[in-house]
């Protein structure tokens, strides 16, 4: 038999021929009900039961690989071209993405992205390639544009930045030259460099925390969380490195719930109150933490330290 499945279930009756190097699939039937929550997991669902539907007819051809660092993947090509590759080991929370930089930890001091009058973005794009372990990856370090190959092992968190170019512009604003040139250092220097990652989530935002072999950090979020669902001056944190108490001013802005979040995305702490005002930091463990406020205006996210 056959079974696959994203939200639905796929199966069908198979055959192999060709000292199993190839099959044919028959009375193809999937589940009906669909991925109720998020549109982008029914259109996924759609092109990847249609791959089987679509070649049903003809034979599909497979291709077992023992992978350098354990994994087997499996590679089936159906008569048109078209590809579905398959691994043995369920892939760590996926990396593929467009990561807006939020901080660097620098020899154990955060250092976090400007806010001025210039346009100042750092990011980073990693981009899977057909070819298994193997990628690209592009960026903005603030005020220049790079982009260059990669390798990544995701059984072990591990991706390795193999070469890279950049442009040379300069920045307008001094605070900016200085952060480009830490971000610069960090990510781009040294190559080929490995960094081990961690992705996480946070409610609906993914964080991405890259690790280097010097033991810096970097903390990337798939969204600006520094842009929030309302105006930052209507809530502020104080005093920010905290000890014991954490005030927080809301400007006549209801605060529903607080949840405080660790640097690897473990909630710490919640709170919900009709007045939240201040909450009591001193059992929680050194180092950065993530402060989740929301109100009915919308949802802000601020930095904190615990000292």
């Amino acid at each position: 038999n056959f079974v696959t499945g994203v939200c639905d279930v796929l199966s069908a009756d198979v055959t192999y021929h060709q000292n199993n190097v190839e099959f044919t699939l028959e009375n193809l039937i999937n589940t009906l009900g669909g991925c109720a929550m998020y549109a982008e997991n029914s259109i996924y669902q759609s092109l990847y039961f249609n791959f089987y539907y679509e070649n049903n007819t003809n034979s599909f051809t497979y291709a077992i690989t023992n992978e350098n660092d354990g994994r087997k993947t499996l590679v089936i090509e159906g008569i048109n071209g078209d590809t579905a590759i398959y691994t043995d080991q369920f892939f760590h929370p996926y990396i593929f993405n467009t990561w807006y930089l939020q901080y660097l930890i620098i020899d154990d001091e955060y250092v976090f992205v400007p806010q001025n009058s210039e346009s100042f973005i750092p990011s980073v794009i990693f981009n899977e390639t057909l070819i298994t372990s193997q990628g690209d990856y592009s960026g903005d370090s603030g005020c220049n544009l790079f982009d260059g190959n990669m390798s990544y092992n995701a059984y072990n968190r591990e991706l390795t930045l193999l070469s890279n170019t950049i442009s040379n512009n300069n920045c307008s604003v001094n605070e900016n030259t200085i952060f480009e040139g830490l971000y610069r250092v960090f990510l781009l220097e040294n190559q080929p460099q490995t960094f081990s990652y961690i992705v996480y989530i946070i409610n609906d935002v993914r964080i991405l925390t890259l690790g280097n072999q010097d033991g810096n950090w970097a903390v990337y979020g798939d969204e600006l969380l520094s842009i929030t669902d309302f105006s930052l001056n209507k809530v502020t944190i104080y005093p920010n490195p905290v000890s014991t108490k954490l005030n927080i001013s809301s400007e006549n802005t209801l605060i529903e719930n607080i949840t405080v979040y660790s640097v690897l995305g473990e909630k710490v702490m919640e709170l919900t109150a009709k007045e939240i005002n201040s909450i009591d930091v001193s059992s929680l463990s050194e180092g950065l933490y993530l402060l989740e406020i929301n109100t009915p205006e919308g949802r802000n996210i601020q930095k904190f330290i615990k000292k």
